[in-house]
């Protein structure tokens, strides 16, 4: 198993051998202050380029939504009374990254609303502060634009967005379409192996997940895509993933594809984690999935 590659990126730096060294120590002095400060490093925003990229060819509407005490950035695109497609972007990400989706799925009537979750992209901080969230939030941020917006047509969902729009379906939200692509992995097995390349002690990790779970306000298989769909009564999905991503294994897909009731796959080569949401011929399967 490997670890998500902000993740490998921060503990293969010179920088990061203090902090295992730190956590090194602390887990077996103190082993619940090492999981309580090993869980804020778990939920702290990444920024790596790829998770800044702008794929947007057109500026929308801009406009704000409340959410808890955070300011949510929304941007608009299409038609007032068009059937709406919402893009959800993933851990550390913003609504630009999915921008390349916008013009294709505008021409075929539909209206897009991407959305910056809490502390992502050009929303305020939310509840955790800056450069901190967690899934939750993400998908509390979904739920409010929802709710000033309105139900979906379509959604088309990246990365940990897959598990937020999923958990959202659970929880009133309703589409007719749902593309995931590059869905994100099992958070919790992912937990353990974070655990043990910071060289947690065994007190410590045993601790770690309650502190991710007090941190995030629920345990973090309500953000595993494959678990979400298992009890059924999911729409239909559109399953977009590269058997190359470096940040989450193509294993993950096939959980999904394994658990989900009904699924349609297509795989790519070559376009990892990001490159993936600017492919012309992925751009060119979702718009047809979301106008079919």
């Amino acid at each position: 198993m490997s670890l998500p590659k902000p993740l490998r990126n921060l503990l293969k730096t010179a920088a990061a051998l203090p902090i295992v060294a730190r956590f090194t120590v602390l887990s077996r002095v103190n082993p619940a202050a090492a999981a309580r400060e090993a869980a804020k490093v778990w939920c702290r925003l990444p920024s790596n380029a790829g998770r800044r990229m702008d794929n947007r060819t057109s500026p929308g509407e801009i406009e704000h939504v409340a959410m808890d005490q955070a300011q949510l950035a929304v941007e608009l695109w299409g038609a007032a009374d068009a059937p709406i497609v919402y893009l959800v972007h993933g851990w550390g990400g913003w609504r630009g990254q999915l921008g390349a989706f916008v013009d294709p799925l505008v021409a075929q009537g539909l209206r897009v609303i991407g959305f910056d979750a809490a502390s992502h992209g050009d929303s305020t901080p939310g509840k955790y502060g800056a450069n901190y969230s967690a899934a939750p939030e993400i998908r509390r941020s979904f739920q409010a634009v929802v709710a000033k917006y309105g139900q979906p047509h379509g959604i088309v969902a990246h990365s940990l967005g897959c598990a937020v729009a999923a958990q959202a379906l659970r929880e009133g939200v309703t589409t007719a379409k749902l593309a995931l692509i590059a869905p994100s992995p099992d958070m919790a097995a992912y937990l353990d192996w974070f655990a043990q390349r910071l060289g947690l002690s065994q007190a410590a990790v045993e601790l770690l997940g309650p502190a991710v779970v007090e941190w995030a306000g629920e345990p973090l298989e309500r953000s595993n895509t494959a678990q979400i769909g298992a009890a059924g009564g999911l729409p239909d999905a559109l399953v977009i993933h590269d058997r190359f991503d470096k940040e989450v294994r193509y294993s993950e897909t096939e959980a999904i594809i394994n658990t989900w009731e009904k699924t349609h796959l297509m795989s790519t080569q070559g376009l990892g984690h990001h490159r993936i949401l600017k492919d012309p011929a992925v751009i060119a399967r979702v718009a047809v999935e979301m106008a079919s």
